[in-house]
């Protein structure tokens, strides 16, 4: 069993080479990927699933990462999903200011990929290679 088999995960990245990427590495490990190039095709995509992580870029032009979470954290179905920030805003401060907004973890581009479905397995339970995983947050 893949760490991420059965997992289905949203992205939603105005970057298309990001999102081709993130559906490659995530498929490989077994899980399904919902994808959005932007914060309000994501919204209209949560109508219709309830996916069990959030991957969320910052930057984006109709609705940045920030004001897409504070919106999702508004409905109560989704309230509880773990989110990932993916963003090229790289300094302490962006990482403290994501923490702030909600998200559990700041990662930034370029990443690991690896390191990215350990993230992600990690936040669903689950360690790489099917074992339940051990409670690691901060």
């Amino acid at each position: 069993m893949s760490s991420l088999d059965g997992i289905l995960i949203l992205a939603a990245d105005n970057d298309p080479d990001h999102l081709e990427i993130l559906l490659y590495l995530i498929s490989q490990d077994g899980g399904t990927l919902k994808s959005a190039s932007s914060g309000r095709e994501a919204l209209e995509l949560l109508l219709t699933c309830t996916p069990d992580v959030l991957v969320l870029d910052i930057s984006m032009p109709d609705m940045d990462g920030y004001e897409l979470l504070a919106t999702i954290r508004g409905i109560e179905r989704l309230r509880h999903i773990p989110a990932v920030a993916v963003t090229a805003l790289a300094y302490a401060s962006d990482r403290q200011r994501c923490l702030e907004a909600g998200f559990v973890e700041h990662v930034i581009k370029p990443y690991e990929p690896f390191g990215l479905i350990q993230l992600l397995s990690r936040l669903v339970g689950r360690s790489v290679g099917g074992a339940p995983a051990t409670e690691s947050r901060r």
